[in-house]
């Protein structure tokens, strides 16, 4: 019986997250037994819908496990889900911690916005998405965060609900549920700053090599770029215009996007919805050649 609850509760970390032996042990209600939540995940056998590759020590590595090579298996799975380890072996529990029922984190600082100029946030991406979203660059509100596209009033995410991308509005913290419907995060320029217009012609030039050279690795079945703007400069093309473009990235059909932004005033949401539902529905489609 103990078994069938620890599993229950492992069943619930999404992905791209991780918990604890202790944590499961205490949503299972057996606290102080992190090591029977060990044996109920060693005893699985076979195929299983329950994602034991989740759950790590508390100092957020992977344990020994009895089967030959087991380690190398569990890291692998996590690296897929977007899970990024340290250069001690050890996955940052702070970013990557499983948190049911969090609140809302509180606004970053002035300060903590100071501090995040330059950083860069991780990739949301596996291969084979359905859409491969890509973004200008990271504000400081979502670089502090570690969350794309997380600076209230950017409809990033409220857009992909109406539009059939996801089943609700997801929040910026739960962005990895997205690679469990075919969706992934990108941008063509890494580093954050406060506004879009820090960045030059030539990094944007760089950026759109970097992105031709993901697409090429990850093999999307579209890709889109959030901002007609910047996509102007970065794939020198100044007369493009909104929608699916004539040339494809790296074999794959490209199409142009407003940028989310609540900034953007020409957009508001329903504009938004009704053109990235058109882009949903080519995805559901497939590949079309020219």
């Amino acid at each position: 019986m103990s078994h069938a609850r620890i599993y229950d509760v492992v069943r619930r970390i999404p992905r791209g997250r991780v918990a604890s032996y202790g944590q499961i042990a205490r949503l299972a209600g057996l606290p102080g037994h992190a090591r029977q939540v060990g044996y109920a995940l060693a005893a699985l056998r076979g195929e299983s819908d329950v994602p034991w590759q989740r759950v790590l020590n508390a100092r957020g590595e992977v344990s020994p496990r009895r089967v030959p090579g087991g380690e190398d298996v569990q890291r692998l799975l996590l690296e897929r889900e977007g899970v990024v380890f340290d250069a001690l072996g050890r996955v940052p529990l702070a970013r990557y911690g499983w948190q049911p029922g969090a609140r809302t984190p509180a606004r970053p600082s002035a300060a903590a916005l100071r501090a995040a100029r330059g950083r860069r946030i991780p990739d949301v991406i596996a291969n084979g998405l359905c859409v491969l979203f890509c973004g200008i660059n990271p504000s400081l509100y979502s670089a502090a965060t570690g969350q794309h596209f997380a600076r209230p009033g950017n409809r990033f995410w409220p857009t992909l609900h109406r539009a059939g991308f996801t089943p609700r509005a997801f929040a910026p913290a739960e962005q990895r549920l997205l690679l469990d419907h075919g969706v992934g995060i990108t941008n063509l320029v890494a580093r954050a700053t406060a506004t879009a217009a820090e960045l030059g012609r030539e990094e944007l030039a760089a950026g759109r090599r970097r992105l031709v050279a993901k697409v090429r690795r990850r093999k999307p079945r579209l890709v889109a770029v959030l901002g007609i703007d910047a996509y102007r400069q970065a794939f020198a093309q100044p007369r493009a215009r909104l929608g699916r473009q004539p040339e494809p990235i790296a074999g794959r059909p490209l199409w142009v996007l407003p940028n989310p932004s609540g900034l953007n005033a020409h957009y508001q949401l329903d504009d938004l919805a009704r053109l990235y539902r058109g882009l949903r529905r080519a995805a559901a489609r497939g590949p079309e050649r020219r």
